[in-house]
């Protein structure tokens, strides 16, 4: 990638003693593209500083919202994490037991809320997110003993994504207005998703979205679509209409 224009940006190191908190405040326009091994230049990066916590600060326009690679116990709660230019947050190898709670996510230039690449025993409970670009909440590339719950997921390209993870639990979301509800891919495995609400899709046969061969490998059940009533009355009236 071409080099962007330095800015300032937040990095915890890896060797870093103790806590970084960060709350009550307003974090902008950090970080930069740093091009091929540019480095901890992308906003908010955790390397290290276990057991941190982020609260109650609004993190807006950065290059990303927040990143981070091999570090445990972070809290990120009650947080407005919006118009970042690509993901809202986006824990990353390694990441373990982190909550991610209360906050809401949107209008970013990437993926709401993504962990991916070996991550483990993450929360993400109660968030709203919503008008990111592709996903609101993506389990990627060996996430596993995780939970998304209780989260409101709206006006996205997709709502919740299982890809390549495991062992997860997916439930009591409410997940509309999205061309596709929750997705889950065949090389995920053992993941259980149930009593979530999904509402509004378009194409009723993407509210759920299951490839081939992945449901044998996963369980699923009480999950709940809602079709858009007026448009299910509009073609009812459009068929009697045609018929008449």
């Amino acid at each position: 990638m071409e080099k962007g224009s330095p800015r300032p940006f937040i990095s915890v190191e890896s060797d870093a003693v103790g806590t970084t908190d960060i709350t009550n405040s307003e974090l902008a326009y950090l970080g930069y593209e740093g091009g091929v091994n540019g480095g901890p230049v992308d906003g908010i990066t955790y390397f290290g500083g276990t057991g941190s916590k982020i609260k109650n600060n609004d993190i807006h326009d950065l290059y990303f919202g927040f990143y981070s690679n091999g570090v445990g116990n972070i809290t990120i709660e009650n947080n407005a994490i919006h118009n970042n230019g690509h993901y809202g947050l986006d824990p990353h190898t390694g990441t373990h037991d982190m909550l991610i709670r209360n906050n809401t996510v949107y209008d970013n230039g990437g993926i709401g809320i993504i962990c991916s690449l070996d991550c483990y025993n993450i929360i993400i409970e109660n968030n709203t997110v919503y008008n990111n670009t592709k996903m609101g909440v993506m389990f990627s590339r060996n996430m596993c003993d995780s939970v998304a719950r209780n989260n409101i997921i709206t006006h996205e390209e997709k709502g919740i994504v299982i890809s390549e993870s495991h062992n997860n639990s997916v439930y009591n979301n409410h997940v509309s207005d999205s061309s596709r509800g929750i997705d889950l891919d065949k090389e995920s495995f053992g993941n259980t998703i149930h009593h979530n609400v999904i509402e509004n899709i378009p194409d009723p046969s993407e509210a759920l979205h299951i490839e081939e061969g992945a449901a044998a490998n996963n369980t699923l059940y009480s999950n709940k679509h809602k079709y858009n009533m007026c448009l299910l009355i509009t073609l009812i009236e459009l068929f009697y209409a045609s018929t008449a």
